[in-house]
């Protein structure tokens, strides 16, 4: 588990180099990654995940891990969706 935190560290440094600005937590878990993001949300004031718009379908909810956050989370949820066309 150690490994994995400090790649998500390194990933995170990398995408955003001059940090946040925010307060935030960042943890890595196991298992069902609709089901982790529920029950992490019952600590949470929002709830940010992905989603990409070429998947099938082309909505942003088509996902199962999105539209079971939007049902199951206990805050509100922002979905960012990457519109990168995939080669």
């Amino acid at each position: 588990m150690a490994a994995a935190q400090a790649m998500l560290g390194m990933a995170v440094r990398c995408e955003i180099p001059g940090g946040l600005g925010i307060p935030a937590t960042f943890t890595v878990e196991t298992g069902d990654p609709a089901e982790m993001l529920v029950k992490l949300s019952a600590d949470a004031g929002l709830l940010v995940i992905g989603s990409r718009s070429s998947c099938p379908g082309g909505s942003l909810l088509d996902g199962h891990v999105v539209s079971h956050c939007l049902i199951h989370s206990s805050c509100p949820v922002d979905i960012c969706a990457d519109h990168r066309q995939v080669a």
